[in-house]
């Protein structure tokens, strides 16, 4: 089970680190999300946000590795990607980018679900 939640862990450190390469600036965000920033106070607060999705995802993979921290990862996991879900299904009109942002969190939130569960039964 340990070895499950691990995985699961991991995967969702992986995918909290993609946006991080949004760090490098306007065109980096935009091949990301397929949009265009303006304004250049929304570029800063997007690469702020790459920033904090880096440490989302370092404490999701030091998590991984750290059996008492498990609960604690799958809840800051699920939290994360719920809220991506939510806000993208609750938006007038997406892009096919932030689409496929929520097709990935929504499996890993069932990855996430799923080594809760294994953690409620252990």
């Amino acid at each position: 089970m340990d070895t499950v939640v691990s995985v699961i862990l991991v995967v969702t450190a992986i995918v909290h680190f993609l946006p991080v390469l949004g760090v490098g600036g306007e065109k980096q965000l935009q091949s990301l999300y397929g949009i265009t920033l303006s304004d250049p106070n929304l570029v800063v607060m997007m690469r702020h946000r790459a920033v904090l999705f880096g440490l989302i995802g370092v404490f999701l993979l030091y998590s991984a590795f750290q059996p008492d921290l498990f609960k604690v990862g799958l809840g800051a996991g699920m939290v994360s990607v719920s809220a991506f879900i939510w806000l993208f299904l609750t938006a007038p009109e997406c892009n096919s980018h932030m689409r496929k942002v929520a097709i990935i969190d929504t499996f890993v939130l069932i990855g996430l679900i799923v080594g809760s569960l294994l953690m409620w039964v252990a």
